[in-house]
């Protein structure tokens, strides 16, 4: 027999995830160590009280933030790779992959930026990381292959190593530099990063 739901669970949820939303909006325009408790809880519209009902302190928050981000990166590693259609060239799949991938590190950056820069999180997110990292080259090698006779490189295993760290070089400036209107002056314009980038990748695949 299945328990009914418990409605004060469900609302001590859905309060939580108020509050990690409020942090997140925040964090769009400011800086993590300019928001305070009641910045989040105001945002939020609740108590200070009920924001420390449900974290610690600030630092709990970025624990949680951490969990959750990497529990979306797994997942999204995890999803079978798409049979790619017969008639899209090399230069089309991965301008199309580059551009999703690229799409969710400008909608994830604040987050993502806080994370990497947050000191006393860095042992945790090393490690963190290190464990992802085995999982997205597996996933990059499968990609390669799944890319069939359109990849001609001799050594897939050391293809999908140099093009993972090809990709976290991109995505890191796109999240570390997001707040630098000089950088960004310079820079290229983002759907010609995009096709640079993919006529460079597809160059080093087809030697």
């Amino acid at each position: 027999m299945n328990s009914l739901p418990d409605p004060k669970q469900d609302r001590s949820r859905l309060t939580r995830q108020r509050l990690i939303e409020a942090l997140m909006g925040l964090l769009e325009t400011r800086e993590f160590r300019d928001i305070g408790v009641l910045d989040i809880a105001e945002r939020a519209g609740t108590s200070v009280g009920t924001v420390y009902r449900h974290f610690a302190d600030k630092e709990d928050f970025l624990n949680t933030l951490m969990r959750l981000r990497i529990e979306k990166i797994e997942a999204r590693l995890s999803i079978k790779t798409a049979m790619i259609p017969p008639e899209w060239s090399l230069e089309e799949i991965l301008t199309i992959a580059l551009q999703q991938a690229l799409e969710q590190v400008e909608t994830d950056a604040p987050i993502l930026r806080t994370l990497l820069t947050h000191r006393p999180l860095q042992l945790q997110l090393n490690q963190a990381m290190e464990a992802l990292q085995s999982q997205a080259l597996s996933r990059m090698e499968l990609f390669l292959e799944r890319c069939g006779s359109r990849v001609t490189h001799p050594d897939k295993g050391r293809a999908a190593t140099q093009l993972f760290h090809v990709l976290n070089t991109l995505f890191l400036d796109s999240i570390i530099a997001t707040d630098s209107p000089a950088y960004w002056a310079k820079a290229p314009e983002r759907e010609a990063l995009i096709e640079e980038t993919s006529k460079m990748m597809v160059a080093y695949l087809t030697p």
